[in-house]
């Protein structure tokens, strides 16, 4: 089952992984006079939802330019659409039926009407899909599992395309770490057509499987449980629907060492911003390992003074998680108590927050009281 999620890491660009709830890091070290960072996205996420993540507009303004994996505007250039619905069929001559057995197309066929109201029994329907190779109708078909979850969600207004759109506003150049043929090689030519078939069939016929899978991913990226991500992803079911290491190569490790031919230049150039999926970051071959191979330091981003205050994701991270002031406070990082002390009661302190005449239990501080006339000025 692990090749089902890893596949769909490359198209919905999932997410990160730390021991703690993170999707952003910072990369300094190793002769970078100013660091660069590592967000973690989830295509089908909201776009909006990167102003939850702890530190990521003070991270955005100090990047002067935004990697992702694909420049994300040119997928809907005609040649690239060209390529890419070319690239989606089976060669000519060749159709879904060649490859799948009339029960397998039966099974299929129930699973393809419940999520994407298509009847491949209808001759109109298969002369549309039935040329499609295995890997593309499999991406169709998880595109629908995910969409039924997440309706309020536009799949062209993702994280990747958002910090995209965002750099362009911002003045800043927007590049891409391999380009659309890359991608194809990855999603739907590099795998050979039967084993593709197998592949599709393992979603289908264990659909509540992939559909409850997929919910439990949605979770964890908006709750940032980046352990359970990775718990997800390497999942397996000890049978042929896991990933071989050939296939892990294809999708995730080999793009990753091709990466990192370019990353190193591209953040000792100008500080950058890097965005791209989870599988892409995670284990001992993903690009948080191998920037630490290479002498860089990889660190979480944490809330500083000014997000602490701006950004609602703040006071859900460790470090302040359980002070209910911490949006307020401008000097919460000042504070290494701030995660222990719901109300700044017992926090010794409090005298040096400005803010002190609005926690209810600071009447019980001595120091509190020697700073009450400044506080009513």
């Amino acid at each position: 089952m692990k090749k089902i999620i890893l596949s769909l890491t490359i198209l919905l660009s999932m997410v990160t992984l730390s021991s703690t709830a993170q999707v952003l890091y910072r990369i300094t070290g190793n002769g970078l006079s100013k660091p660069s960072y590592l967000l973690g996205t989830f295509h089908l996420a909201k776009s909006s939802y990167v102003d939850s993540i702890p530190g990521f507009r003070q991270a955005f303004e100090q990047v002067d330019q935004v990697y992702g994996e694909l420049i994300m505007s040119e997928m809907n250039a005609p040649e690239n659409a060209t390529k890419l619905l070319s690239a989606m069929m089976l060669p000519a001559g060749q159709n879904i039926k060649d490859l799948l057995t009339a029960e397998e197309l039966q099974r299929l066929n129930v699973v393809m009407k419940e999520y994407m109201q298509m009847d491949l029994s209808s001759s109109m329907a298969m002369q549309a899909y039935g040329r499609m190779r295995p890997a593309a109708l499999n991406t169709m078909l998880t595109l629908a599992i995910y969409s039924r979850m997440l309706p309020e969600v536009n799949a062209s207004d993702g994280i990747d395309e958002h910090v995209q759109a965002l750099a362009k506003e911002s003045g800043k150049p927007v590049g891409g770490l391999e380009g659309m043929d890359d991608q194809i090689v990855a999603l739907f030519t590099g795998t050979p057509a039967p084993r593709q078939a197998k592949l599709l069939m393992c979603v289908v016929d264990n659909i509540d499987y992939q559909v409850s899978l997929s919910k439990q991913l949605i979770d964890a990226y908006y709750a940032q449980n980046l352990q359970q991500i990775e718990s997800l992803v390497d999942e397996k079911m000890d049978n042929d629907c896991d990933a071989t290491d050939e296939e892990n190569e294809l999708l995730i490790t080999g793009r990753n060492k091709a990466w990192m031919k370019k990353i190193p230049t591209l953040i000792a150039e100008k500080p950058t911003m890097i965005a791209v999926g989870a599988a892409h970051l995670v284990g001992e071959e993903g690009l948080i390992s191998l920037l630490k191979a290479k002498g860089y330091t990889v660190e979480g981003v944490k809330c500083s003074k000014s997000c602490c205050k701006e950004q609602s994701g703040c006071k859900e991270q460790s470090g302040c998680k359980e002070h209910s002031d911490c949006k307020e406070h401008s000097d919460c990082k000042e504070q290494s108590g701030c995660k222990e002390h719901s109300g700044c009661k017992e926090h010794s302190d409090c005298k040096e927050h400005s803010d002190c005449k609005e926690h209810s239990d600071c009447k019980e501080h001595s120091d509190c009281k020697k700073q009450s006339s400044k506080n009513k000025k």
